[in-house]
């Protein structure tokens, strides 16, 4: 919790200093995309013969608010919904856990990202980024087997997220954006590939 509380107090020094004529104002907007999450049968392999679908992409959406400082810089913060990814296997029950029969794990996650940007502009109507900050995540997982019955559990922390974009300022206070993100939760990587618009007011 330490590296999120030094982060959001950087982003809202910055803001504090940087003189009202330099900046380049507030925006707002939202994204819709893809995630894809680092999961694979082995995650659930106790040693049994595990043979099954892996679901591990979503069509989800997040919704950010920032404040560019001079052209270069921006601070951001979203609120970031990645989705369900999920197992439905079966075992043979030959290792320590699993009985024979049906094995079933369903996971999502959902939570706050705190991040700066850097920006290059590119001519007046387009700019590349790069970000970085920090998740504070919220995550449940729900998981059933003749063995233990139907079970959840649940778990909260903050780790890096990164991510790279592209955007296009069409006529207006607006701009189309491109982003491929990565958000960590725990040892699982979560990839977000999006498209969204901002306005800047």
């Amino acid at each position: 919790m330490r590296k999120a509380t030094a982060v959001f107090a950087f982003l809202l020094a910055s803001f504090l200093v940087v003189p009202a004529s330099l900046a380049g104002g507030f925006y707002v907007g939202g994204s819709l995309g893809e995630t894809s999450a680092d999961l694979s049968l082995s995650d659930i392999d106790d040693g049994s013969t595990i043979i099954g679908d892996v679901q591990d992409s979503d069509t989800r959406w997040k919704v950010f608010g920032g404040y560019n400082f001079l052209k270069f810089f921006a601070a951001e913060m979203s609120w970031v919904d990645l989705g369900e990814a999920s197992i439905d296997a079966v075992s043979d029950g030959s290792g320590g856990i699993w009985d024979p029969g049906t094995v079933t794990t369903v996971g999502e996650a959902d939570g706050f990202a705190v991040e700066a940007m850097g920006i290059l502009p590119i001519g007046s109507k387009f700019e590349v980024f790069a970000e970085y900050g920090y998740y504070l995540w919220d995550a449940s997982q729900a998981f059933s087997n003749t063995a233990i019955g139907d079970q959840s559990i649940s778990d909260d922390g903050q780790d890096p997220t990164f991510g790279v974009g592209f955007g296009w300022n069409f006529p207006g206070p607006g701009q189309l954006r491109f982003e491929a993100e990565r958000y960590q939760i725990d040892t699982m990587d979560i990839d977000m590939y999006s498209v969204g618009v901002s306005f800047g007011f």
